[in-house]
């Protein structure tokens, strides 16, 4: 584990012990030892202050039903802050895919997720038309050169962005809606916001993923169910926001969710189940 990282490692404890004057001292010496993660120190004073305020009101002994879930923030306050200053960290040269395209995406900043997706609808009209052009299969090789090329831009730009801006989720709400998209890439879209969400906590990218599960293609639909269960799973241990409780509670009540959740997982299990099978085969009963 490199160095700068080592720091961030008892955190994970001090937060499940509740012990957060403790950790906040841990990330005030992360943000002196190493000047890139001086940009978060606001951030920390205010998550200092928030607790501050919140023990001194719970001192005082008054009633509060909302004081679990003001500390409930401020501990996934800190997660997120954690989850940021390690990717500082790792940004330098960490030698992983991810890092090497998420420094090719912080070179090219002009490249956004509405202005490529904007691209991307156009060319995918000019595709749709290209047999009515003079050269169809002319028309046809050059529009599907640019709309390939556009796609892998998105993927990248998607992955790795963190966290997805206002303007970026209504980008994808609106492209995961769009009826003239063709549902291959509706689905690409879906992998690249499960990807990036396996690397941080996002609540966008969760909440996207909810509401491209009541999409009415069911391709989209059922990739993006197995992308939100993971992405549950991978982050139990942290807080829920009520935003995302509401959300989740709302897709209970749908008529599928019960069996489409069931029939996920089986196939998640059957997968593993796979895995192990052919891990046995190759390890013992072909030597």
């Amino acid at each position: 584990m490199n160095d700068n990282i080592k720091m961030f490692e008892d955190m994970e404890r001090l937060l499940s012990e509740g012990r957060l004057t403790a950790a906040f001292g841990v990330l005030d010496n992360a943000i002196m030892t190493y000047p890139g993660l001086r940009q978060f120190a606001g951030e920390l004073e205010r998550l200092r202050q928030g607790y501050g305020y919140m023990s001194g009101y719970a001192l005082q002994g008054l009633p509060d039903p909302g004081l679990a879930e003001s500390y409930a923030d401020i501990v996934e306050g800190v997660w997120s802050l954690v989850d940021a200053m390690v990717r500082q960290v790792r940004l330098k040269d960490a030698p992983t895919l991810y890092f090497n395209t998420l420094r090719y995406e912080l070179a090219t900043p002009g490249d956004s997720v509405p202005a490529l997706m904007g691209e991307y609808g156009s060319v995918s009209q000019k595709l749709s038309l290209a047999a009515l052009a003079e050269d169809p299969a002319r028309a046809v090789r050059e529009f599907s050169l640019q709309a390939e090329q556009l796609e892998k831009r998105l993927f990248n730009r998607i992955w790795t962005m963190y966290p997805l801006g206002a303007a970026d989720e209504s980008a994808l709400r609106d492209a995961l809606a769009d009826k003239s998209l063709p549902v291959y890439f509706k689905s690409l879209l879906v992998s690249a916001v499960l990807m990036g969400l396996m690397e941080q906590l996002d609540e966008r990218r969760l909440m996207l993923l909810m509401d491209a599960y009541a999409s009415d293609e069911a391709d989209v639909s059922v990739r993006a169910l197995c992308a939100l269960l993971l992405g549950l799973w991978l982050y139990r241990g942290r807080h829920m926001t009520s935003r995302l409780r509401n959300r989740l509670a709302a897709l209970k009540e749908m008529p599928g969710w019960v069996r489409d959740v069931r029939m996920a997982t089986m196939q998640y299990v059957r997968s593993r189940d796979t895995e192990r099978i052919t891990r046995k085969f190759n390890e013992e009963v072909i030597p």
